[in-house]
């Protein structure tokens, strides 16, 4: 629920699983882990010892949090979520085991498909390049955001079949331009904004 959940996380929420291939995450809770020895040496767990790991799920979020839900951990060598064991919802906390400390991630995966657009300043017609995009699923307060590039275009994976809000903010951080747009079941660009 981070207003700059993608300044403070790795990746952009997108996941691979060995059974449903490609996928967009929605979080409802994540944890760094890193452990070292008393001479500053990095640790991980033994093959074979996995760790308990809770992590609590924001009040916010708790009416939506399904009882079994996938971990998924960042592959930094990869640059994507990987699922890899399930955590179960005890007492306002998803609690499963790990078998090494990174980033983990308590995700709802979601089919994709590819949506594009741009953006431009109405007044000048230039583009609107390096400005925040945020896309929020509308029946939850599960967002994602990227950044238009420098001739103002923006793309990426969305949930298929979800309504959602696309919100533009300008370079000062300001909502410039806010619409409801899908649900689409197929690769989409949108007309210019």
């Amino acid at each position: 629920t981070a207003s700059d959940l993608d300044q403070i996380m790795p990746g952009n929420l997108l996941g691979f699983s060995e059974e449903d291939g490609e996928s967009v995450l929605a979080t409802f809770g994540m944890i760094a882990v890193d452990l070292y020895g008393p001479l500053g040496q990095k640790l991980q767990l033994a093959e074979g010892k996995p760790a308990k790991i809770s992590i609590s799920i924001p009040a916010a979020l708790q009416s939506n949090a399904p009882e079994r839900i996938p971990l998924w951990y960042f592959d930094e060598d990869l640059g994507i979520w990987m699922e890899e064991g399930e955590a179960v919802l005890e007492n306002g906390q998803y609690v499963g085991e790990v078998s090494h400390f990174s980033f983990w991630n308590c995700d709802a995966p979601f089919p994709v498909i590819h949506m594009s657009g741009s953006v431009y300043w109405q007044d000048l017609g230039n583009p609107m390049g390096s400005v925040k995009i945020r896309l929020t699923v509308q029946n939850s307060s599960i967002a994602a955001t990227g950044y238009s590039d420098l001739a103002g275009v923006f793309e990426g994976d969305i949930p298929s079949g979800e309504a959602l809000f696309l919100d533009v903010f300008d370079l000062c951080g300001d909502l410039v331009y806010s619409a409801e747009i899908g649900p689409f079941s197929a690769d989409v660009v949108l007309d210019p904004i």
